[in-house]
């Protein structure tokens, strides 16, 4: 999978360097067989019918496109994404102190709103479980796993830099 950024707005150059930073080592996870394994192996609520297997497959099959723009609220909400729709918007006020691997599990749960994915706001309990929440938690842990493994190999990103992981 190839994560492509389309866009990032209302950002300033710190915020937009930390995404690029997530959406480069967040790539590598993407396609790393542990991420892809451990997605294969959930079961979701309000999957509409995807299998771990089978929604794995749905997210093979497009690149991650990263349409970003920030704003700032003092509030409990990360960011959102209409459903099936392109614009991701991430609040500055968390993305601040988030670390790449908070960063790049937001992106993954909107990116499954672009999709076509919901969760109910209101019940907590399957809220959490539905695809959003559970590929985003995976991602991050998967995300913290990976990185805090060694790592020999180089690899290239698609902005053209080689990296050392």
């Amino acid at each position: 999978m190839k994560v492509v950024i389309k866009n990032l707005a209302k950002l300033n150059e710190i915020q937009k360097e930390k995404i690029k930073r997530s959406c480069i080592m967040g790539q590598s996870v993407l396609n790393w067989v542990e991420w892809e394994n451990k997605i294969k192996a959930s079961s979701f609520k309000e999957n509409k019918g995807y299998t771990g297997e089978s929604f794995l497959v749905l997210l093979k099959s497009r690149d991650v496109v990263i349409d970003l723009a920030g704003f700032y609220e003092k509030s409990s909400t990360v960011g959102w994404t209409t459903l099936n729709g392109e614009k991701t918007h991430i609040n500055t006020y968390f993305l601040n102190t988030f670390e790449e691997h908070e960063v790049f599990s937001h992106i993954t749960h909107e990116w499954c709103h672009i999709l076509g994915f919901a969760h109910r706001a209101l019940l907590w309990s399957s809220k959490y479980r539905s695809i959003p929440y559970s590929v985003g938690y995976m991602t991050r842990d998967k995300f913290v796993e990976y990185y805090s493994k060694p790592r020999e190999e180089s690899f290239v990103n698609n902005y053209g830099f080689s990296f050392k992981d």
